[in-house]
């Protein structure tokens, strides 16, 4: 028995959910204490260990009361109730299940209690083993041994690749990042990213071609690496948002012709261009969800001249190779989608070169567009 803003709770100590949650006829109930709930199903979707879906209102946080401390803001899924009468019983009975999240809230401040209830003590150091497990984990990432994957010129390709298992019955969250050990073909990029490694090892990974040749990866070829936060090479520093630790990982882009394949440029005009890219560095993207105005290679392919400044001209703002990666739509369903919202039928018109995107432009749009 906990007590969430002190109204009293029976609940369930599940140490596989990775949420925590209550019912919809609790919280409707005791609505008026709890507070509002924040709907966030339309980016968050939640499923059961059979796959299925977990329907759900919710989000909201609470003070929770347990083991004679407060623990703030915990968050808790609004879960709907049952349709079987049999399962809706028990859940009037036993209406919360605590998760993971809450242990790991509860974890530092439960270290100081000399002596926990039996069922308590053994799940939170159950938890604490867990962590342990996960702070030991690295691999290399390959291609897979059935496979040969080709990455197509100027382009940017999800794929599956192979990493060393995950200890049976854990899901460990890695950071993949690129071996800078490694000789890897021009125009090669593996794209920054945290995944989850489970037990059979197959991870998604963003690849980029930043050249004007396809490139081939042959089965087993090593790409990258995988390992947990505090395995990670990268700088960290630490923000609070929202009363929740996040990692930042700073990203450096630096060396833009390393990436890039500069075709049958000088040394000299090369030098020229990394002056240029460096002088208007802070346009540049700088990682997947940041959009920048410059689309590097298409300057570099067309070898434009880099000395030459077009002053009241501004490239279509649009992330670099963007357009391999945009969802398709038939003809009927983009006139819809146009129909139903004017920004993106002005958007349509830049992409398909009906409009010209030059500053004077780009000032009589929206912020939308």
């Amino acid at each position: 028995m906990i007590a969430l803003n002190d109204i009293e709770i029976r609940c369930l100590l599940d140490t596989g959910a990775q949420v925590s949650t209550i019912t919809e006829s609790f919280y409707r109930r005791h609505a008026s204490i709890l507070g509002n709930f924040v709907d966030i199903t339309n980016i968050l979707r939640v499923s059961a260990a059979n796959g299925g879906n977990i329907p759900y209102i919710g989000y909201i946080e609470c003070d929770l009361r347990a083991l004679e401390h407060t623990f703030k803001d915990m968050g808790f899924l609004i879960v709907k109730d049952p349709d079987d009468n049999t399962l809706k019983q028990r859940k009037r009975k036993v209406p919360g299940v605590i998760g993971s999240n809450i242990f790991r809230g509860m974890r530092d401040v439960c270290s100081s209690i000399k002596k926990l209830p039996e069922k308590w003590g053994h799940i939170l150091t159950l938890y604490e083993e867990m962590n342990a497990t996960e702070i030991s984990y690295k691999s290399n990432i390959r291609i897979p041994n059935d496979q040969t994957v080709i990455i197509p010129a100027g382009t940017i390709k999800m794929i599956e690749a192979q990493a060393r298992p995950a200890p049976k019955g854990h899901v460990l969250d890695c950071i993949v990042e690129e071996n800078t050990t490694l000789t890897m073909p021009n125009g090669f990029q593996l794209a920054s990213a945290v995944v989850s490694v489970r037990q059979d090892g197959r991870i998604p990974v963003q690849i980029c071609n930043y050249s004007n040749t396809n490139i081939k990866l042959k089965p087993k070829t090593m790409i990258g690496c995988a390992m947990t936060q505090n395995d990670s090479a990268h700088d960290k520093e630490t923000a609070e948002v929202n009363s929740q630790t996040v990692l930042v990982c700073p990203v450096t882009n630096n060396d833009y012709l390393g990436k890039m394949d500069v075709g049958s440029l000088t040394s000299e005009q090369q030098l020229q261009l990394k002056d240029v890219i460096s002088k208007y560095s802070d346009t540049l993207s700088k990682g997947e969800d940041d959009i920048g105005f410059f689309e590097l290679q298409t300057a570099v392919l067309n070898e434009h001249r880099v000395d030459e400044e077009q002053p009241d001209v501004s490239l279509l703002r649009c992330p670099p190779l963007i357009a391999s990666s945009l969802p398709t739509f038939d003809p009927v369903e983009m006139a819809e989608l146009q129909k139903a919202d004017p920004t993106i039928k002005r958007l349509m018109l830049y992409l398909n070169g009906d409009q010209t995107a030059t500053k004077r432009q780009f000032a009589r749009e929206t912020k939308e567009v």
